[in-house]
């Protein structure tokens, strides 16, 4: 409704009686709701990311990746990325149109991947430690998160 109000407040109709009767009253509502809908496919797209990958494959994403005693290893993200969010992408692929909501829902999923793999690396807590020798296996594992969802 706001988004609604402030596109109608952009068009400047002095005539308000007017602008309720005619073409450019449907015109503008046609615009305003139009803009307003991609808007929210956008921000359900990005809810639809958040939700995979920091609720659904909380567990294995972002509880045990690269947690003691394991630490880190190689493959270990990729193992995720095969198990959990290819799943998720083959689901979207398969129940939603191919379009804007398609392209809109996996970029959400692939934004949500990588804000988690930040968060690990960044705000890994008490449970991970990172020492020097551990770079060589985290850029890897980076490198085929890039790779994962080109390939996608």
């Amino acid at each position: 409704r706001g988004f609604v109000m402030e596109a109608w407040a952009r068009l400047h109709i002095e005539d308000e009686a007017d602008a309720r009767t005619g073409q450019r009253y449907r015109d503008t509502l046609l615009r305003a709701s139009d803009g307003t809908l991609r808007l929210a496919a956008r921000e359900l797209a990005m809810h639809l990311g958040t939700r995979v990958c920091f609720v659904d494959t909380r567990d294995r994403l972002l509880d045990e990746l690269y947690t003691q005693p394991a630490g880190v290893r190689a493959g270990a993200l990729q193992a995720v990325l095969d198990e959990l969010i290819a799943p998720a992408l083959e689901t979207v692929v398969s129940l939603v149109e191919e379009g804007p909501a398609r392209t809109h829902a996996l970029l959400g999923i692939c934004a949500g991947t990588v804000s988690v793999y930040e968060r690990v690396l960044l705000d890994g807590g008490e449970q991970r430690v990172f020492v020097p020798q551990d770079a060589a296996v985290l850029s890897a594992d980076a490198e085929a998160l890039c790779a994962f969802f080109v390939a996608k």
